[in-house]
């Protein structure tokens, strides 16, 4: 959700998104792509939850029915109308400070999606990221060729000699 509303704002969107015409389909797509693995995907739940969060706004979400904690229905929040965004100072902030933009999304890509698809999404939505590969071992790569080795000839690891290289 956020690095859908973060990838508009970069492009010039405005603060509040109309929860029908600009977040389900979308962030439908989105989350059966890029998301964990769901019965059904929920786009409704992030956009009315993060409301909780002190920086979100929702417009129009008076109107729908909720009790206790519960979200109200899908219909509603069409019906109603129902649009959000960042607050008024955290937009004001983002559009001022455009680095910080991608700063975020890197920060949302690297704590919630695996590093194998992190650079796909952030190609997607528009972002510019670093990409910090994390440095391996330089004897990593000799380790595993020589575990591959040993394994098609059958041998068992454990026992293999370390200093001995393989030579067919």
């Amino acid at each position: 959700m956020l690095l859908y509303v973060l990838s508009h704002y970069r492009q010039g969107h405005d603060r509040l998104f109309d929860y029908g015409s600009e977040i389900h389909e979308q962030l439908l797509d989105l989350l059966e792509r890029y998301g964990p693995q769901r019965r059904e995907q929920r786009p409704d739940m992030p956009f009315w939850r993060l409301k909780g969060d002190g920086f979100w706004e929702l417009q129009n979400a008076e109107f729908c029915s909720t009790s206790g904690s519960r979200q109200p229905p899908k219909r509603e929040l069409i019906e109603y109308n129902v649009a959000g965004g960042f607050d008024a100072v955290n937009f004001a902030l983002v559009i001022k400070k455009r680095k910080l933009i991608d700063t975020l999304a890197q920060q949302i890509l690297e704590a919630h999606f695996p590093t194998s698809i992190q650079e796909d999404i952030a190609d997607e939505m528009g972002f510019d990221i670093r990409t910090s590969l994390r440095q391996r071992d330089p004897k990593f790569r000799q380790a595993v060729l020589r575990a591959l080795q040993l394994s098609v000839c059958g041998l068992r690891l454990q026992y293999a000699p370390r200093q001995r290289p393989y030579s067919p």
